[in-house]
């Protein structure tokens, strides 16, 4: 079984796109499986082998007359280009297996302004109003961040800033993102987070989890995530939350993979008040999978080996569907 991994891209988080791929190359190599590997450069273009790749479409993926042969394409792309919906656009279009979320629940996933409007209906969500400028404010405490985006980057937390502090966030944000997001700033919120794998093959939703992530600060930020050596991860085990919360948490993860359509796998993350109220923040479709990533620690519940078993099985599972629907 060859996997080809898709790594690197065009959003501001290449650099975690990189270390992802290491350390999933590493396990999926301990396990067995061949690795071949297409780096996407900062300015867009496919290297397989240092040759620039020629995407045929119906046929395949390949390197001046050579086709790159293997059976499941693995997009460990993180951000724009990545989860929201465009490689997996890329795949269907050169008709390919690959292990992610479609086209729709990767954007949908991608947006929170569209996430949040598809579920406060149904689930206890985060409120959040998109905003263009300092007068569109309504809040004292408040996090601006954008609407596309991951790993905490370009997320600032505000409180009774003046007009030209806010302002500049605002343009700082819009350098990243088209459009800007405004939510209360929940203080003292618990980050927690559960792990979510469709077992296709034996009929099973797998919720993983809960972790609980420890920070320093108010602020989760990607600096923290990726490289503070005091962040902690607390596993289900030693979490500090009643069951019957951990229970309606379960419920709801359950209710946002299946509203989203999903199919495969991916985080869902939330905010937890002392006194246990909670908001649904946002899901990751192709969620970090760095030696610390969350979702990493969520997957040892399992396991590695029955996990990547479960993800190329469902990848394949829906190919085959769709080539027998398309004749």
């Amino acid at each position: 079984m060859t996997i080809l991994l898709f790594y690197g891209g065009l959003s501001s988080e290449h650099e975690i796109s990189i270390r992802s791929e290491a350390n999933i190359k590493e396990v999926l190599i301990s396990l067995g499986y061949s690795i071949k590997e297409i780096f996407i450069t900062k300015d867009g273009r496919y290297l397989y082998e240092g040759d620039e790749v020629i995407i045929i479409p119906q046929k395949g993926f390949f390197t001046k007359e050579n086709k790159i042969e293997f059976d499941v394409a693995f997009p460990v792309l993180h951000g724009k280009n990545g989860e929201d919906g465009t490689i997996q656009a890329l795949f269907e279009i050169v008709n390919v297996p690959y292990i992610s979320e479609d086209i729709i629940t990767s954007s949908i996933g991608m947006n929170k302004e569209i996430f949040h409007d598809l579920l406060y209906k149904k689930v206890p969500v985060i409120e959040s109003k998109k905003i263009n400028n300092y007068s569109d404010i309504d809040l004292s405490s408040y996090v601006l961040k954008p609407v596309s985006g991951g790993s905490s980057i370009g997320v600032y937390m505000m409180e009774n800033n003046s007009q030209n502090e806010v302002e500049k966030v605002i343009k700082t944000i819009k350098n990243l993102d088209d459009d800007v997001l405004m939510q209360p700033w929940i203080k003292d919120a618990r980050e927690i987070e559960f792990g979510v794998i469709n077992d296709i093959k034996n009929e099973e939703l797998l919720i993983l989890g809960p972790v609980e992530i420890i920070k320093s600060g108010q602020l989760l930020s990607y600096d923290a995530k990726y490289n503070d050596p005091n962040l902690k991860i607390i596993t289900k085990e030693n979490i500090n939350i009643s069951p019957s919360t951990i229970q309606k948490l379960k419920q709801i993860t359950k209710e946002v993979f299946n509203s989203l359509n999903g199919k495969v796998y991916m985080r869902v993350d939330y905010l937890v008040t002392n006194n246990e109220e909670i908001f649904l923040n946002e899901v990751n479709t192709i969620p970090g999978l760095t030696k610390t990533s969350h979702f990493i620690v969520l997957a040892k519940e399992i396991g590695f080996e029955r996990l990547f078993n479960i993800l190329i099985n469902d990848a394949l599972i829906i190919h085959e569907k769709k080539r027998r629907n398309n004749g």
